[in-house]
C-alpha cells in the first residue's frame, strides 16, 4: 500500500483543496438533479488530471487558485501526499460511477455519487478530509 501514494515531498494549499471540493460538490449536485452523464465525465477528467497529471493541469484547481488569488487569502500549506491519495480515491470512485452508468446500474451509481457528495461536503464545509485520515492510517 505504501507504493500507492508515498509522501509527495511537496506541499499544496489546503484552501485550494477545499475550494476544489466545493466545485466537486456543485458538479455532483448538478448530476444528481439532471442525471446528465457528461457531468460525471467532466469530473472524472478533472480528477484524472489532478491525480496523474499534476494539480496544475486541473481546471478546477486553476479556478480555485485564481479565486484565492483574487481574495488575497494567505495560503495554508499541507503535505500533498494525503491530498493526492484522496484525489486518486475520488478518481477511482468516479470511474466506477461512469462504468455503472454505462452498464445502466443507475441506482448503484447514484448511491456512489451520494457517498462522494458527503465526502466532499465534509472537506469543503468543515475541512474534514476522510481520505487524508485513511492515508494516515495506511501509512502507520
Amino acid at each position: 500500500m505504501f507504493g500507492v501514494c508515498p509522501v509527495a515531498g511537496y506541499a499544496v494549499n489546503e484552501k485550494v483543496s477545499r475550494l476544489n471540493a466545493g466545485i466537486t460538490f456543485v458538479i455532483l449536485l448538478v448530476f444528481l438533479f439532471s442525471q446528465a452523464k457528461w457531468v460525471i465525465c467532466v469530473l472524472l477528467a478533472d480528477l484524472g488530471l489532478r491525480s496523474f497529471g499534476g494539480f496544475g493541469y486541473s481546471p478546477f484547481n486553476i479556478i480555485s487558485t485564481s479565486l484565492l488569488e483574487l481574495t488575497k487569502a494567505p495560503p495554508v500549506m499541507v503535505e500533498a501526499g494525503p491530498k493526492l491519495f484522496t484525489t486518486r480515491c475520488g478518481f477511482v470512485l468516479c470511474l466506477l460511477v461512469c462504468i455503472l452508468l454505462l452498464l445502466k446500474i443507475i441506482w448503484l451509481a447514484t448511491l456512489l455519487v451520494l457517498l462522494l457528495l458527503v465526502l466532499v461536503a465534509l472537506e469543503f464545509i468543515w475541512g474534514f478530509c476522510i481520505g487524508c485520515r485513511v492515508y494516515a492510517f495506511l501509512r502507520r
